[in-house]
């Protein structure tokens, strides 16, 4: 017979595995869970277990951390409904260097249903994929 622990790992290793690629999913995504106006201004680092609450952990310019304490409640309402629970408890802003990389312009031989073979490299392209 099994034992009680064994059991209960495997019960919950898919939560685990589904809330790990939520976290990944945010990273990559950051600017659509956000919106375009925050994902300039704050860049996640990490997430991290703080006691008994999860941290999000945010860097910033010297600019933005005059109005993290101010965006605060938006950013994590909108963080908190991308994982559709109270996920993140807190939010912490660090200062340092933001870079923000607009997302390059898809190209135009999408458009074109006729040339798959094109379209498809166009898009290994855009992903850098080989």
């Amino acid at each position: 017979m099994a034992s009680l622990q064994y059991l209960v790992s495997r019960t919950l290793k898919p939560l685990r595995l589904h809330k790990a690629y939520k976290e990944a999913l945010l990273f990559c995504d950051w600017e659509n869970v956000v919106g375009t106006e925050f994902s300039r201004g704050f860049i996640p680092v990490e997430i991290y277990n703080n006691s008994s609450t999860r941290v999000l952990k945010l860097l910033t310019s010297s600019s933005g951390m005059a109005t993290a304490r101010y965006a605060e409640p938006a950013l994590l309402q909108r963080v908190n409904q991308f994982f559709g629970c109270p996920y993140i408890s807190a939010i912490k802003t660090t200062q340092g260097q933001v870079k923000f990389q607009a997302k390059k312009p898809l190209p135009q031989t999408f458009q074109d249903p006729d040339n798959l073979d094109e379209a498809l490299q166009a898009i290994g392209k855009h992903l850098n994929v080989s």
